[in-house]
């Protein structure tokens, strides 16, 4: 009996084997490769040669000679418009700044600028940031974003800005000779 009863054991087991062995559930898998996460870009230019017909987009340029009136007089104004574009690939605020790199002039004191701003690009400043002497500017000022389709392919908008300046006819002899240097300086800040 003692036989039997390992036998049926011994069966039993084997059949559990069996069992087991038999018994499967489909599986599979699917990968999905080269996840990557990259930070996007924010990158400003502007037309080197705003008096061109054909962009040259640069990190900034030196004003060549010619470029502004020799010598100003009280009542004479001017204007010049720049174009700047965003390179990258993140949208953004432009922002600009009037830096006076001379001394103090009486010059500094009266000369104006005015800023205007499309940030569309279509044509029409409809937004006017500042307006004052050279010496009331405490920037960067936000001028807003840039949002204007390019045709450039390596462009993705564009804006422009105007910069009108004015000697106001209450100026007088003090302002003889006086000289003004100054650095217009755009900014880029990512949209929040």
């Amino acid at each position: 009996t003692k036989r039997i009863i390992i036998s049926l054991a011994m069966i039993a087991l084997t059949i559990a084997g069996v069992t087991s062995a038999t018994v499967a559930y489909f599986s599979d898998t699917a990968t999905v490769a080269g996840a990557t996460i990259s930070a996007g870009t924010l990158a400003l230019k502007v037309d080197q040669d705003p008096r061109g017909h054909v962009y040259n987009w640069s990190d900034g340029f030196t004003v060549p000679t010619g470029f502004l009136p020799p010598k100003i007089h009280p009542g004479q104004s001017g204007e010049q418009i720049f174009d700047i574009a965003n390179v990258g690939t993140v949208d953004g605020y432009a922002t600009i700044d009037l830096n006076r790199t001379s001394d103090w002039s009486d010059l500094a004191g009266v000369l104006n600028f005015r800023v205007e701003y499309d940030g569309n690009h279509d044509g029409y400043f409809d937004h006017t940031t500042l307006n004052g002497t050279i010496d009331q500017y405490q920037g960067p000022y936000t001028l807003g974003p840039i949002s204007g389709p390019s045709t450039d392919s390596r462009v993705r908008n564009v804006a422009s800005v105007k910069i009108v300046w004015s000697v106001p006819t209450t100026a007088g002899d003090e302002i003889q000779g006086d000289a003004l240097t100054a650095n217009v300086v755009f900014g880029l800040e990512q949209t929040r």
